[in-house]
């Protein structure tokens, strides 16, 4: 817990200073944050929560919007329990805005939340 704690804790306070370290790892620093917001200790999840809002911050406006869905996308495959679709999912509900720049690359991002409308776990559909 101890090493999780501080991990998130570093994560979430260098992101603020090099927002362009974070944009080109997505793909390497999204699945394992997701993982962690769905752990069971209230303390991990309370510190990726930030680490995820700082990741938020960093990809605004900064024309993020194909990496992020990538990210998004990888994110989405690595988890494997509903809850965990559902935090990747909500997250991608803040991230993907108009000004996020995914305009052009939600094709293969509709393509694989589309199924999940017919998703035997009542979370996921609704």
């Amino acid at each position: 817990v101890k090493v999780s704690a501080a991990s998130l804790e570093l994560l979430a306070a260098t992101l603020p200073v090099s927002p362009s370290a974070a944009l080109s790892n997505l793909d390497n620093l999204l699945p394992p944050l997701f993982v962690r917001l769905v752990d069971t200790r209230e303390a991990v999840r309370t510190l990726s929560a930030s680490a995820l809002d700082g990741v938020l911050e960093a990809t605004r406006g900064g024309g993020a919007g194909p990496a992020l869905v990538s990210s998004l996308l990888a994110s989405l495959d690595a988890m494997r329990v509903p809850k965990g679709k559902l935090a990747v999912l909500e997250f991608a509900i803040r991230a993907l805005r108009p000004e996020s720049g995914a305009a052009g690359s939600l094709r293969p991002w509709v393509s694989r939340v589309a199924p999940l409308v017919a998703d035997k776990n009542a979370s996921l559909r609704a």
